[in-house]
């Protein structure tokens, strides 16, 4: 299955949530944020676009569940144009991690992983298992293949949704 087929098919339930990170921990509560985003009460979607907007940047990175979120949020975009700053917002960092990686030498994978892949057991957090070990494991997360993936594919989500 190649990236616009396991895009289009993918639906909110499919995907482990609970083992994704976020700039805060886990990403278990994100799809709950969308489906406020459809609620018919103002302040309510609101408070999603809040929750989602500070679990997904911070300090211009890009974290491991940004691909999978912005898949749901380009999609809810049809109905609810009040994603669009926190879209805009993952745009702005995906660029700024682009143009640091070409002016620091440091590059960006030519070869990222499939946006598939990124769901691979071995490209996401570990069962729960108790705050304490969560603490360290996000405290050392390792910003490799994986999370340059994230950020290439984070732009090639941008670019699918844009055409």
């Amino acid at each position: 299955m190649n990236d616009a087929q396991f895009i289009n098919s993918l639906e909110i339930n499919n995907i482990p949530w609970h083992r994704l990170l976020t700039v805060y921990g886990r990403a278990t509560e994100f799809p709950n944020y969308v489906y406020k985003l459809y609620s018919h009460n103002k302040k309510e979607r609101e408070k999603a676009l809040k929750d989602i907007d500070l679990m997904l940047i911070h300090q211009e990175s890009v974290m491991p569940v940004v691909p999978f979120a912005l898949i749901f949020l380009y999609k809810t975009l049809e109905k609810n144009n009040e994603v669009l700053p926190i879209i805009k917002g993952i745009k702005s960092s995906v660029e700024y991690q682009f143009y640091l990686a070409k002016y620091t030498g440091n590059g960006l994978t030519t070869s990222p992983l499939p946006i598939p892949a990124l769901l691979l057991d071995e490209n996401l957090l570990p069962e729960f298992i108790s705050e304490e070990i969560d603490e360290t494991l996000i405290a050392n997360y390792d910003f490799g293949i994986a999370y340059e993936s994230t950020i290439v594919q984070a732009q090639a989500i941008i670019d699918y949704f844009k055409n």
